[in-house]
């Protein structure tokens, strides 16, 4: 992949050499790159939405009331996170999406990035995942990831910011 940095460099200066490093720093240039990651999937976190998703379905359409309407939004959030949870490294910016929920962190604001198990409610489909710690104001944050590609994500994290632990 060619970021438009180093593509813009190599076509003004000529001097940007087709090389496995260059390559490299191309792919890992998160501050001009868009770079999505999808969410790794656990087969029985897929399996709990599922079935969570077919039981709400078959309580709204046996009882119809208000309540079972809440839980056919419930419902409708879980099918969406299943298709769409993932990870978008864009310009200075990691977007985080699942479902219908997002998040914005800047990626200057991350101080660290850690392996974990964390089974906590996070957007993250599998738990192996990675704890993202960054700074809002002066207060620590967390937050829960699953990259499929978990390494290639840390790298181009820290690319993007060097201080990151």
């Amino acid at each position: 992949m060619r970021c438009d940095n180093c593509c813009a460099d190599w076509k003004e200066n000529n001097h940007h050499r087709d090389t496995e490093a260059t390559k490299a720093l191309c792919d890992l240039c998160a501050s001009v790159v868009n770079m999505t990651f999808p969410s790794k999937r656990d087969a029985w976190i897929i399996a709990v939405m599922a079935a969570l998703d077919v039981a709400l379905l078959l309580a709204v359409v046996r009882e119809r009331s208000i309540v079972m309407g809440v839980f056919l939004i419930l419902g409708i959030v879980f099918f969406t996170s299943l298709l769409a949870t993932n990870y978008t490294i864009r310009g200075d910016v990691l977007l985080i999406r699942s479902g219908p929920f997002s998040w914005r962190v800047r990626i200057a604001d991350i101080v660290s990035v850690r392996e974990t198990n964390n089974p906590g409610s996070s957007p993250a489909l599998s738990l192996d995942r990675l704890e993202i710690t960054y700074m809002v104001k002066g207060e620590k944050r967390e937050i829960l990831v699953s990259p499929a590609e978990k390494r290639r994500f840390i790298d181009v994290l820290r690319a993007a910011n060097p201080r990151i632990a």
